[in-house]
């Protein structure tokens, strides 16, 4: 929504005031998306990384992951050494140390389970986030959105980093399906996940990039996120709404217009964390 520059505090129930007079004024325009960040913005936590920490707890990262691992290990100055679960748990680790760039030990979360079905990977991706809860960790505000665009026929889609797998089992509770998803995907032979992706990481930037392949150039009504990595998908929005932002993407949002924080229901529980 263009408009001055700045944030303004938002209920659900102004913004969809806000959205109410947008669509009123569209016409007969194709019907417009609502576009979410997954982690930290439509639930707590970052279901990528309770996935990844499930397997690599049970020691599940197979050896056909194990040369593209010792490569990614080697090349930025980390032990390639010991088993594959070792590798990938100690890139991670390095990761958590700040050691480690976000980016590709994201992709790392996506690939490092070559030599699965995808069918078993995204049945173990819903076993672990239901006994995480998932369902129990949903930002309340933020479904309220999606309940009103259900009602208003407007279909909402989840652009993420995570895995495609595990952000397709923290979405069902929500009443959308694999279609609406748009996350990290390996490339696969057959069925089964090769060690590396399918298409770049819809992450910064290429979350506009993935979602335009995905949705062409129908408008973006509004787009939630939480953080910096969200940036450019909240720029390309009628109306960008910030989540719980975190303070990289806080220092921006004077570049953008219009800037709408959604505020209210359960924030006293609700923790956001992700990409």
């Amino acid at each position: 929504m263009s408009g001055k520059r700045g944030v303004e505090q938002a209920t659900p129930a102004a913004l969809i005031a806000r959205l109410e007079s947008v669509l009123s004024k569209s016409g007969a325009e194709t019907n417009p998306l609502l576009v979410f960040d997954g982690d930290g913005t439509l639930w707590s936590g970052d279901v990528g990384e309770e996935v990844f920490e499930a397997a690599v707890k049970s020691g599940l990262i197979l050896d056909v992951a194990a040369e593209a691992l010792r490569a990614l290990a080697s090349a930025h100055g980390f032990d390639a050494s010991g088993t594959p679960t070792s590798v990938a748990d100690g890139l991670y680790r390095a990761y958590l140390r700040n050691e480690f760039a976000e980016r590709p030990v994201t992709e790392m979360m996506v690939w490092c389970y070559a030599g699965w079905h995808y069918d078993a990977w995204a049945n173990f991706s819903r076993d672990v986030l239901r006994a995480r809860t998932i369902a129990s960790r949903y930002n309340p505000s933020v479904v309220e959105l999606l309940g009103w665009a259900a009602s208003r026929g407007l279909r909402a889609i989840v652009i993420s980093a995570s895995p495609q797998p595990a952000v397709e089992a923290a979405v069902e509770a929500l009443g959308l399906g694999p279609d609406d998803v748009i996350a990290g995907r390996p490339r696969l032979d057959s069925s089964r996940v090769l060690p590396e992706l399918a298409s770049p990481l819809p992450y910064g930037a290429d979350k506009v990039r993935a979602g335009r392949a995905a949705v062409g150039s129908t408008p973006w009504l509004a787009v939630f996120g939480d953080s910096d990595f969200d940036f450019e998908m909240l720029a390309e929005a009628e109306q960008p709404v910030v989540v719980h932002p975190k303070p990289a993407l806080r220092a921006r949002l004077r570049e953008l217009r219009g800037v709408v924080e959604l505020v209210n229901h359960g924030e006293e529980i609700f923790s956001g964390k992700g990409r």
